[in-house]
């Protein structure tokens, strides 16, 4: 499954420990669209914005698997480093809640959906992007 390179579109649900993104597969044409649905289980932060793939390429992740349009799992991620160090001022601090989780780069057109989550998974849904979005915030708000 692949989203569209043009125009993917992607839409951030997020709660408490769940972020969903919705957004349109490289097959969508407008008419008849699929909908990408990709979920981010256990997740603890997330994150949208720039940059966008005009400037992807002055990312410092860029010449270390960094493409465009593509998922990727960040390995010895500083944005997962620096949680782990803010949190262990905590008094019940266990490396081993950070240790469990990994760091999810998202390249869209015009922007990246970063995550920590414990997993990802991605399917195709039936509905359109108003139908989805409408279900995913209510399941989101719902706390599931």
């Amino acid at each position: 499954m692949k989203w569209d390179a043009g125009a993917p579109l992607p839409m951030l649900i997020a709660g408490a420990r769940s972020a969903i993104v919705l957004c349109y597969e490289s097959l969508a044409t407008g008419v008849d669209e699929h909908v990408i649905e990709i979920r981010f289980e256990g997740c603890s932060n997330v994150r949208m914005g720039h940059p966008n793939d005009e400037v992807l390429h002055g990312h410092p992740f860029w010449g270390r698997g960094l493409s465009f349009d593509e998922a990727h799992v960040v390995h010895n991620s500083p944005w997962l480093e620096e949680h782990r160090r803010i949190n262990s001022v905590h008094d019940y601090h266990s490396d081993a809640t950070w240790d469990g989780l990994n760091h999810y780069f998202l390249a869209f057109h015009d922007e990246v959906v970063e995550a920590l989550a414990t997993d990802i998974s991605a399917r195709r849904v039936s509905g359109d992007m108003p139908t989805e979005s409408s279900r995913v915030a209510a399941e989101v708000a719902a706390g599931r």
